[in-house]
């Protein structure tokens, strides 16, 4: 899929203008990432079709601090995963009178109802799989009992009478994961009832916690991926300067994916927020948002010379039971123009407010820690 991608990408970004070459324009990307396993492959993956040739890992830019640290958010994350623990624990009254106004509550109702089900659903997915299931890849049944089993274990404690909610993402993975791999495998075991349950519980949850109301958004996407935005900036004012890298791609994980996402919705000195991203979108593999320049013919000042152009896919579209049997690629979700006027102007206003926040953050905790 992270091939399919790079190869649709290629045709989309090439070049209006002719006088420059396809093969000329991508020739020249410059690819970073993080040190995840899996974010490099698809980084190499994607970098290969994009440009026509094989991407070795010495290729790449690996840049954990500004691709794969979440540490300068760590205290406020913690923050937002006690406070979404008390809302999945309420039942329907008292969600609905405190927690509604946040999106994706409303559509789980009650919570802790819900939570319930959720492990029951578990529950019998473990006592029926069969012994002898042809699973993909090299998983035997015994493996599956035993990962099932244990995230059973973990997502509730016996004796306390709690839910983990931090258990919810990796039950929703691995419930799309079995719907798409081994449906067919499971003899008719019906996934779809506790995929539907884990959705809805993660569609508030991994949201949750990059915070729930718009400051708490702010603060935590500043703090996480202020530097990515910075670093964006630049690349676009060198392009402006006539680099010759003119694609620059950068490869992440969901989490700065959500804050990067957070801070354009809400950083904005514009006046014209990106409130096309609407919330509460699922962010799942291959969500990318595209910073595109243009060069205008006939520009009416200096400043109005160049614009850039944003849009925004969320990545595959995860319907695992649309799947047919053999094919496991997802179709992606279309990309969405969510800004096609900003000015240099505007953007590095964007990228000093949002520098500035995550100083004065970092700023404020020393100050506590002092």
């Amino acid at each position: 899929q992270a091939r399919h991608l790079g190869r649709r990408f290629s045709q989309r970004v090439s070049p209006v203008n002719k006088t420059l070459s396809t093969s000329e324009f991508t020739s020249s990307v410059i690819t970073t990432c993080n040190s995840e396993r899996r974010v490099m492959n698809t980084a190499l993956a994607f970098t290969a079709e994009h440009t026509g040739k094989e991407c070795t890992p010495e290729q790449l830019v690996v840049n954990p601090p500004l691709l794969g640290d979440t540490d300068a958010a760590k205290d406020e994350i913690e923050q937002m995963k006690l406070f979404i623990s008390e809302v999945m624990h309420s039942d329907q009254a008292h969600a609905k009178e405190h927690y509604y106004q946040y999106a994706g509550v409303k559509e789980i109702k009650n919570p802790l109802a819900r939570m319930q089900r959720c492990r029951e659903l578990m529950t019998i997915l473990v006592k029926y799989i069969p012994k002898n299931a042809p699973l993909y890849g090299k998983e035997t049944a015994a493996m599956m009992k035993a990962r099932w089993q244990k995230l059973v274990e973990d997502f509730y404690n016996e004796e306390t009478g709690r839910f983990d909610v931090t258990k919810i993402p990796d039950i929703f993975d691995y419930i799309t994961y079995d719907a798409i791999y081994n449906q067919e495998a499971l003899q008719g075991l019906d996934l779809f009832p506790l995929f539907r349950v884990a959705e809805s519980l993660a569609n508030f949850v991994v949201h949750a916690e990059y915070g729930v109301e718009i400051k708490q958004k702010l603060v935590i996407g500043s703090l996480i991926s202020a530097k990515l935005l910075e670093s964006i900036t630049q690349d676009i004012n060198d392009i402006m300067a006539g680099s010759p890298s003119r694609t620059r791609l950068y490869f992440t994980s969901e989490s700065h994916i959500h804050a990067f996402r957070n801070l354009l919705l809400f950083i904005s000195t514009t006046g014209d927020q990106f409130h096309h991203l609407n919330e509460p979108v699922p962010l799942h593999y291959l969500t990318h948002i595209v910073f595109k320049v243009y060069e205008m013919a006939v520009p009416e000042s200096e400043e109005a010379r160049f614009k850039i152009e944003v849009s925004f896919s969320s990545g595959i579209d995860i319907n695992p039971f649309g799947v047919a049997e053999g094919h496991h690629q997802q179709a992606l979700t279309p990309m969405i123009l969510i800004h096609e006027g900003l000015s240099l102007q505007d953007l590095t206003r964007m990228q000093e407010s949002a520098s500035e926040l995550e100083q004065q953050c970092k700023q404020a905790a020393a100050g506590k820690d002092g």
